[in-house]
This record gives C-alpha cells, sequence and structure tokens, in this order.
C-alpha cells in the first residue's frame, strides 16, 4: 500500500510504502501442520487457527514437533523480508529447468515445511482449507480504500514507518499474537488487523531500538 497523494500534510505521508503479507505459504503450511496433526512445539508459538482444519488420526513422527519451532523461526524470518525485486529480475533471465533458476526459486521462497519433510502431512483437507481461507482474504480485499485497515490506523501506521517498519506479516490466528520479526517487519494476527483498536496498538508498539536506528 502506497500514498496516492503528494501532499506532505496528508494522513499517508507522500512515500510511505507498506507490505502486508496475508498469505505466505510456508507459515500456512506450518500453522496447518501443527493443528491438523496435532503436534505441541516447545517454545514460542502462535495461537490455535480461527478456522481449525480437521485432525488427521494418525500418529507422527516425533521429530516433526521438535522441529516445528526450528521451522517456524526460519519461515517467520523470512516472510518478514521485503519484495526482493533483484532476485525476481533475475529469475525471469534464467532458463527453465536450470540449476540456477532452481536455487533463485529456493531462495526467494524460503525455508519451509515441505523442504524438511516433503508432502506426507498434506492431504485434500489442506486444499479445502486453503481455498477457503484464501476466499475470505479476497472478500476482504473488497472494501472501500478508507476502510482498510492500514488507512484505519494511519496514524500509528506512519510512526511505525517512519521508524522503519515496512512489512506486515498477518497470519489467520484468534487473540493475539504481536511480534517484531525485524527491524522492518511485524506480525500479528489477522483478528488484531481487523479490530481498530488492538491494530493501532500493535503498531504503536513498533519502536526503535536504542542505538540501533532500527525497531522494537
Amino acid at each position: 500500500m502506497q500514498s496516492m497523494s503528494a501532499d506532505p500534510n496528508a494522513p499517508w505521508p507522500p512515500g510511505m510504502t507498506v507490505t502486508v503479507k496475508n498469505d505466505s505459504a510456508p507459515l500456512l503450511e506450518l500453522l496447518w501442520v501443527r493443528e491438523a496433526w496435532a503436534l505441541r512445539p516447545t517454545g514460542d508459538a502462535p495461537p490455535p487457527l480461527a478456522k481449525s482444519p480437521p485432525r488427521i488420526g494418525r500418529a507422527t513422527p516425533p521429530e516433526w514437533a521438535e522441529e516445528w519451532s526450528r521451522l517456524w523461526s526460519a519461515c517467520l524470518g523470512h516472510a518478514g523480508r521485503s519484495t526482493e525485486t533483484e532476485l525476481i529480475a533475475r529469475l525471469g533471465q534464467t532458463p527453465p529447468g536450470s540449476a540456477e533458476r532452481a536455487e533463485l526459486l529456493r531462495r526467494l521462497m524460503g525455508p519451509s515445511w515441505r523442504d524438511s519433510f516433503g508432502d506426507e502431512a498434506f492431504d485434500e483437507s489442506y486444499v479445502s482449507w486453503r481455498r477457503e481461507l484464501f476466499e475470505g482474504i479476497r472478500d476482504a480485499g473488497t472494501v472501500p480504500l478508507a476502510q482498510t485497515p492500514e488507512r484505519r490506523a494511519v496514524t500509528e501506521l506512519a510512526a511505525a514507518w517512519r521508524v522503519g517498519l515496512s512489512v506486515i506479516v498477518t497470519i489467520p490466528c484468534t487473540g493475539e499474537y504481536t511480534r517484531r520479526v525485524s527491524d522492518t517487519a511485524l506480525l500479528v494476527t489477522e483478528g488484531t488487523r481487523q479490530d481498530p483498536r488492538r491494530y493501532a496498538a500493535a503498531l504503536a508498539s513498533f519502536r526503535p531500538v536504542k542505538g540501533s536506528g532500527g525497531a522494537t
């Protein structure tokens, strides 16, 4: 999202561009696997999905739960990056099927559950869950511009942008789960983003780290 006005006094500052990522495939796969397979990973983890998938009633390999937290951290870090335009441009110049193209795709996509464990965890219920999720995302995108979450919280968003925020990652989970991903990225649940008061508070929590020029 960016400003359509050059007015320096406009609520949305000229030059402010913020990317909202609500469709990170690696993060969605991890969230689905955790609930569909009833994994109990240790450490920091998001709250449950807003729409839980049906449980798969089979035993899971022990390493799945052990690796989930590590993969969550790695995938989240990648999702918080800005769009890598140079890699995308290079991708368009590489021949299909080449080793260089495969490496560029790997770098663009980042780590994922499938890279570590293949497709064994996924069945048709995952396809149905993803379809429903994206239908909801599509419908949410039809609201008038002035009613989008970022426009409603533009004061807090602009303040966060001025100290480095450029990427907002959302996940379809219940409750609160606001996390600073990097000096430029913030993670929130979609429920938080759709609630004006909670979203404003989440954006206001993005603050510079003393002496780093980044954000908290």
